[in-house]
């Protein structure tokens, strides 16, 4: 099984785990006005990334424990890439992004897969500027409250080699909760 099966399998695994696995009665969907703002920073090994997003949930059900909303934010990412025997080269990039999600949130881990479309800007060539469609996920555990947390996220492009990413780092947010 390659990488990319894996990450579908996980990402499909968390979009419906609400509907295989929910214990409460989640027929009743609600109107939830919750939204945040995030600030983040990550990085593993050869990958680094800070960003701002406004998350906003459209729908939610079973006590806000299940929601699908969306992300609009901004993402600065440095990716380093390293060819055997003769050296490698970096990427530096920053998307404006707007993403579909679905959020399962818990008392200390919440998990969003997201999808949508990213304005991608390149630093160093501008006739490179285009718009990609990118999918990842977020996997988060609150540190304090729901404002602190240790996150794992990962982002990839359907069009673009270069423009993805993976880190381990630390989220912090404002939200109405």
């Amino acid at each position: 099984m390659n990488l990319k099966n894996l990450i579908l399998i996980l990402l499909f695994w968390s979009a419906f785990y609400s509907i295989s696995f929910s214990q409460e009665n989640s027929d009743s969907i609600e109107q939830n006005n919750y939204w945040e703002i995030q600030f983040e920073a990550t990085s593993l090994l050869f990958s680094n990334e800070i960003g701002a997003l406004f998350d906003y949930d459209l729908i939610s059900y079973s006590n806000g424990k299940y929601s699908i909303g969306f992300l609009i934010g901004t993402e600065y990412y440095n990716r380093l890439s390293l060819d055997v025997g003769g050296g490698g080269n970096s990427y530096t990039n920053w998307d404006i992004s707007f993403y579909g999600r679905h959020s399962i949130r818990g008392k200390n881990f919440n998990v969003s897969p997201f999808i949508g479309l990213s304005f991608h800007l390149l630093h160093e060539d501008t006739k490179s500027d285009k718009f990609l469609i990118k999918w990842g996920m977020e996997w988060e555990y609150n540190l304090y409250k729901n404002i602190v947390g240790l996150m794992l996220k990962w982002a990839l492009s359907i069009n673009k080699k270069e423009t993805g990413y993976l880190g381990l780092g630390i989220t912090y947010k404002i939200n109405n909760q």
